[in-house]
């Protein structure tokens, strides 16, 4: 968990808000029992990885992670 806040149950989830029983999220809020997401948006396990990586390499870039 990074920077998430009321996320019961939850794993590997960053910048999220109001989540149950959720994993690998990013940026989501008000989600339950979802898995692979970003900004409330589900992807395929693949799909999510490469967004991931591209959202935290241009981040580490503007100093912003």
């Amino acid at each position: 968990m990074y920077n998430s806040v009321i996320i019961p149950r939850c794993t590997n989830t960053y910048y999220s808000y109001g989540m149950e029983s959720c994993s690998y999220c990013i940026g989501c809020t008000g989600l339950v029992n979802k898995s692979f997401c970003i900004l409330n948006k589900q992807y395929t396990k693949e799909e999510r990885f490469e967004k991931a990586n591209e959202i935290f390499a241009q981040m580490d870039k503007d100093g912003t992670l």
